[in-house]
């Protein structure tokens, strides 16, 4: 068996590599500034897979992979193979959603994007859509919330799942879809869903979508709902809620729920709540968080800087990410891991993307 080709310190497979010769003038293994401004953190991870080269439309900006989580079967990191994944990336009509995966002659083919979605009103400290990858089943599966920062009537979510090589394919689930379900429809008495977050499970079980839920009148709830194919989320019935001291007239917050729940918002800077019981504001978290771990570390990637703090909202740790992007926490076996990507442009439209993981445990030793 040939070895893989090393462009640039990245391990790329035989048929990525000729793809890369074809882009560029020569033969001659290019310098990756994308692998370089990364390597402080990648060089502390395992790199699990790649796939490239992919060909996007010219003009396609901050593109990021979210490969599918590892099944059931896979109970170390040894086993994990990155064969296709979700593309997210900007364009001029806005966040589009496509779909790689390598064929059974080796090569890798992008399946039809969906249709770009809008952009407009959106929050320049919040992300409009959240990209949820729930677990592998017979398809690769993506849940995609939109969270208006204005009008929680009109938050949505749609489930996208894609075939697993060699086929492929991206479509909606239902097949109904568009128009997107509003949240407000899953939700008995009307309540509005103000955030939400997602629980990795062990052994391939579904995930666990958190949702934070309001009813306008400062009383707040927190309740957990399962992907259901059929209506995207089992009707998430009524909370229990409470209203002591949470804020009010507020469309959109960052929220997290495990052995503890968070809340967070913007106002002239980030505050962030503990509200496992009485509220209690963690000072020292000034950045959006974009996940709680499940050793209840909080996670930030805001600004290209990876920082993360203890559950009571001390910093461990903060350093450059030189665009590597969180993906997601998922269980390998036992254990839980974090899986990052990492978009590099190589000339006229294509693209190699590197997966690499680490054990939750260890974020904090990077």
């Amino acid at each position: 068996m040939k070895k893989p080709r090393l462009i640039a310190g990245l391990a790329v497979g035989a048929a990525a590599a000729a793809a890369v010769c074809l882009t560029l003038d020569g033969c001659a293994p290019p310098f990756l500034e994308a692998l370089d401004r990364a390597a402080a953190l990648t060089h502390q991870m395992t790199q699990v897979g790649t796939i490239g080269t992919v060909n996007l439309e010219n003009g396609s900006t901050n593109v990021r992979l979210l490969p599918p989580k590892p099944t059931s079967t896979v109970t170390s990191i040894s086993q994990v193979k990155v064969q296709s994944g979700f593309l997210v990336s900007d364009n001029p009509g806005g966040e589009v959603v496509t779909y790689a995966y390598v064929d059974s002659s080796g090569n890798v083919q992008n399946a039809n994007g969906l249709a770009a979605m809008s952009l407009a009103g959106a929050d320049p400290h919040y992300p409009l859509y959240q990209y949820e990858v729930a677990a592998t089943t017979t398809t690769a599966n993506l849940v995609v919330v939109r969270m208006d920062p204005n009008n929680a009537s009109l938050d949505t979510a749609v489930l996208l799942a894609a075939g697993l090589p060699p086929a492929g394919s991206l479509s909606f689930v239902p097949s109904a879809f568009p128009p997107y379900p509003t949240l407000s429809s899953f939700n008995a008495g009307g309540y509005s869903v103000l955030g939400e977050s997602v629980v990795p499970t062990l052994n391939g079980g579904a995930d666990a979508f958190q949702w934070l839920l309001a009813d306008g009148l400062g009383n707040f709830g927190q309740v957990s709902a399962q992907l259901n194919a059929g209506s995207v989320f089992t009707n998430i019935g009524a909370p229990a809620l409470a209203g002591v001291g949470y804020p009010t007239g507020i469309a959109r917050f960052m929220y997290y729920s495990q052995a503890k729940s968070y809340l967070e918002y913007y106002s002239g800077g980030w505050i962030c709540l503990d509200i496992s019981g009485a509220p209690v504001q963690l000072t020292g978290v000034t950045h959006r968080i974009d996940a709680l771990l499940t050793n209840g570390e909080l996670l930030s990637t805001e600004n290209d800087t990876l920082t993360l703090y203890d559950p009571n909202g001390s910093q461990l740790l903060t350093m450059p990410m030189g665009g590597l992007r969180f993906c997601y926490e998922a269980y390998v076996g036992t254990t839980p891991y974090c899986f990052f990507s990492l978009a590099m442009s190589v000339q006229h439209g294509n693209w190699i993307f590197a997966v690499y993981a680490i054990p939750t445990s260890q974020m904090r030793g990077l």
